[in-house]
């Protein structure tokens, strides 16, 4: 399945991410630092 997301800054495609937090169905994500 699919699901919405929102990020606050342009992330490429591949870039690893975890999930900050949940707006309705929205996920909001953040680039992960390796």
């Amino acid at each position: 399945s699919s699901w919405p997301v929102s990020a606050s800054e342009d992330l490429g495609a591949g870039t690893h991410v975890e999930v900050i937090a949940i707006e309705g169905i929205t996920l909001i994500i953040r680039a992960v630092i390796a």
